[in-house]
């Protein structure tokens, strides 16, 4: 009897280290997930708070870049050799001669030759 009940304690002894090491285990896995969550809060914050601050930079990048992206939709509206070439060179893709275009779009002489010249060629091989 002894025997037995120096077995039944050693395996109750035993059976207690397992359980004292498998909760030491899951305490210290636990501590390291609070330490890593609290870890990442730190770093989140920081973020947030770099995010804060390039934030209105970022918006004021944006408005001006649609100004820009404005403003130069104008000016092309308002460039004069888009104005001048483009109705001469329709003008030369319907068959305009060079007095033609010359009289109508206010072209010298040798611009509207050359305009004549490259689009009628463009035309004829089209």
């Amino acid at each position: 009897m002894n025997i037995l009940y120096l077995s039944a304690v050693v395996c109750s002894g035993l059976l207690t280290l397992v359980m004292c090491v498998l909760l030491w285990r899951a305490n210290a896995r636990e501590l390291i997930g609070k330490q890593e969550y609290s870890r990442l809060q730190q770093e989140l914050a920081v973020l947030k708070g770099e995010m804060s601050a390039v934030w209105p930079r970022l918006t004021q990048s944006e408005d001006r870049i649609t100004h820009l992206s404005e403003r130069q939709d104008h000016l092309d509206l308002r460039d004069p050799i888009t104005q001048t070439y483009e109705p001469a060179i329709k003008l030369a893709h319907k068959g305009a001669d060079v007095e033609e275009l010359m009289s109508t779009c206010g072209l010298a002489r040798g611009e509207a030759e050359l305009i004549a010249m490259l689009h009628r060629h463009t035309s004829a091989t089209n």
